[in-house]
């Protein structure tokens, strides 16, 4: 019979990765960590369309952001790497939330997108300096919002692109394969 761990996580806490390390240590068969392999190269390049751009602006604006409050889980890929632990991850690549993503989302997105650099530069401009710095702050809002949005979308869809369910099916495909199982 599998044995399989369940973490929720607190991806900025440095007291969650201390848990994740503990658990790590019985030495599970198979880890699935959130997001994307970040060794794993794509592919090729994603293409994006002109209209999917924000997309692309979106998650550079993330990484930037979240880069100074994430603790770096590196250290959780390095340890199953040295205890031969098979790792997998929820998604191929970060594009995957686009293209599972319908043209009416996309383009929602794009909506958001834009609303919020055109308002936080429109008001940044036509405000006072004091005044233009809450403003300013629209700028990324914008794209992080767009991304949000698309995500939590894609998590509450009843069709064959819901994010849980594709999740499900490769956990599912790895239990048939293991005994100890962590999934983070």
């Amino acid at each position: 019979m599998t044995k399989v761990t369940l973490k929720g996580e607190l991806h900025s806490s440095k007291e969650d990765l201390q848990q994740e390390i503990e658990l790590l240590k019985e030495n599970p068969d198979v880890l699935f960590l959130e997001g994307s392999d970040p060794w794993k190269k794509p592919k090729n390049i994603p293409q994006y369309r002109l209209w999917e751009s924000w997309y692309s602006l979106a998650f550079k604006l993330f990484y930037i952001m979240s880069s100074k409050i994430y603790t770096d889980k590196m250290v959780l890929y390095h340890i199953a790497e040295v205890q031969n632990t098979k790792i997998k991850y929820t998604r191929e690549t970060d594009q995957d939330i686009l293209e599972n993503a319908s043209t009416k989302e996309k383009f929602g997105g794009l909506l958001v997108t834009s609303i919020g650099i055109t308002l936080g530069i429109f008001l940044s401009l036509v405000s006072s300096f004091p005044v233009s710095l809450p403003y300013s702050l629209l700028i990324p809002l914008g794209p992080l919002a767009a991304l949000v949005g698309l995500r939590k979308i894609e998590s509450i869809k009843s069709n064959p692109r819901n994010r849980n369910k594709i999740i499900a099916e490769k956990i599912v495909g790895e239990l048939d394969e293991a005994e100890r199982f962590l999934l983070l």
